[in-house]
């Protein structure tokens, strides 16, 4: 899928039917879009995985490092 609508769309649909996993969730850490990397982060943090989360703390957006560091306050 290249375009990034869908593939957000994709992350966030399995996420919200608790389909995916840690490992299939981490695949999209490196997508070039923002915004799939913060559904990815929302869908990592709904299987508790920290490992994943720590290596989204240091992602080069602003926004994904904010997101991903919401984990640690709850």
């Amino acid at each position: 899928m290249a375009d990034p609508v869908v593939r957000a769309g994709a992350v966030e649909v399995l996420r919200a039917l608790r389909l995916g996993d840690a490992a299939l969730y981490a695949r999209t850490l490196d997508a070039p879009d923002t915004g799939v990397r913060q559904q990815t982060v929302r869908a990592l943090i709904s299987v508790d995985a920290l490992p994943e989360l720590v290596r989204a703390g240091a992602d080069p957006s602003r926004e994904v490092r904010a997101y991903a560091s919401r984990v640690s306050t709850t």
